[in-house]
């Protein structure tokens, strides 16, 4: 019984964290579709909202981790 209580509690949490990623995908959503998707110029704010992270890679490349967990390899 407690083994299931447990595992009841990891789901849980499991679940709570994709209700965050989608809930983080849906803000992402509106403000794109509220902002000009014209990228001519850079965008901090813009970037910031859609951008985890971006990791420098020992080969000269990079990695974009957007938000929701898509990447972007480039190299440079």
């Amino acid at each position: 019984m407690v083994v299931l209580r447990e595992q009841l509690e990891i789901i849980k949490g499991r679940v709570d964290s994709n209700e965050k990623v989608n809930a983080e995908i849906e803000n992402i959503k509106q403000c794109l579709s509220a902002d000009s998707l014209d990228f001519s110029e850079y965008n901090d704010v813009t970037i910031r909202r859609l951008v985890e992270y971006i990791r420098v890679m020992k080969d000269n490349s990079i990695i974009i981790v957007l938000k929701g967990g898509m990447q972007i390899h480039e190299n440079i």
